[in-house]
């Protein structure tokens, strides 16, 4: 029996894989592939170090956007024989051809590649599985929830190395699994705090809801509410254990309100919560691991005062 889930996750995978292969590293070159009497609108991309050619056909073409395509040929380089691939196959090539040189460092680069470009390709069928078991949601987080492909120019958009098939359970958002944050007390000498309008502390005590009575700081520490993800990580880290064991970082544990991940896996939602955090994660998503670097922060505030001095949140409260 055919699985439908199956071959739309290939599909996409290759779909995704090969627009950013043409748009990025080889445009290829138009050509026509002849069967019987029908003609098929193709791009033709060789492969000298893998000795051989594709042609992959073109369904529908977009200036700016993404391709569509249909179906694959390969042959040998010396062959005049062309017959069809499937869609994992022609991004094998494509990635194993795609540098002449294949040195160490290379090969090893390919290999992670491929790993991360399967791994995309896996999660893509069971978030369509759970699809068909889940009943059909509307609103924001459902929208966010619902981008099962992914970015369509981007060669591993599902992509989630160092998150295990277990977490993806609770922090993937196609899965739409919840979870409580994760609060640690830290002494206030170790915290640096801005803010735009309203106090972090104000914020922080918000994100707790109904536990803010059960969950508090002691005089001279800090709340920090941490993804579960972050703060296992930390806890992992040797100058965080020191700090621990001095007693400068408290852990207090999950509490407050379950929040659920939005499609960019590192921010999250409650619908009992007025803020939307977002955590630096110890996962590569897509590509590269997503960290919140100082000066960005800083950055955002320093547009939040922008928008009160230039009076946009009076145009526009939902940019306040």
């Amino acid at each position: 029996m055919i699985d439908r889930n199956q071959i739309a996750a290939e599909q996409a995978t290759f779909r995704a894989f090969a627009n950013s292969y043409l748009r990025e590293l080889n445009s290829g070159n138009p050509v026509f592939h002849r069967i019987g009497e029908r003609n098929f609108d193709c791009v033709e991309i060789s492969l000298p170090s893998r000795h051989v050619v594709l042609r992959i056909e073109i369904k529908s073409r977009s200036l700016c956007g993404m391709h569509l395509f249909g179906q694959i040929w390969m042959r040998q380089d010396a062959g005049p024989n062309w017959h069809e691939i499937e869609p994992i196959l022609a991004v094998h090539l494509l990635v194993l051809g795609a540098r002449e040189a294949g040195s160490a460092t290379h090969r090893q680069a390919d290999v992670e590649l491929l790993e991360r470009i399967l791994q995309s390709c896996q999660a893509t069928k069971r978030y369509l599985d759970a699809a068909d078991r889940a009943p059909p949601l509307v609103g924001f987080i459902a929208a966010e929830q619902s981008l099962y492909f992914g970015h369509p120019l981007h060669p591993t958009p599902k992509s989630l190395q160092g998150m295990s098939d277990w977490q993806q359970d609770v922090y993937a958002p196609e899965l739409r699994g919840g979870f409580q944050l994760t609060y640690f007390a830290a002494a206030a000498h170790l915290v640096r705090e801005d803010s735009a309008g309203i106090a972090v502390t104000s914020i922080v005590g918000s994100l707790l809801g109904n536990d803010a009575g059960n969950v508090a700081a002691s005089s001279g520490e800090m709340l920090l509410p941490m993804h579960p993800l972050q703060a296992e990580a930390l806890m992992l880290d040797p100058a965080v254990r020191a700090l621990m064991d001095s007693g400068q970082i408290r852990y207090l544990g999950p509490a407050g309100p379950v929040f659920t991940a939005t499609s960019s896996v590192r921010t999250v939602y409650s619908d009992d919560a007025a803020w939307m955090p977002k955590f630096s994660l110890p996962v590569r998503i897509t590509n590269s691991k997503r960290v919140n670097r100082r000066h960005e922060l800083e950055a955002g505030v320093a547009v939040a005062r922008l928008f009160e001095c230039a009076g946009i949140d009076t145009f526009e409260p939902r940019l306040g």
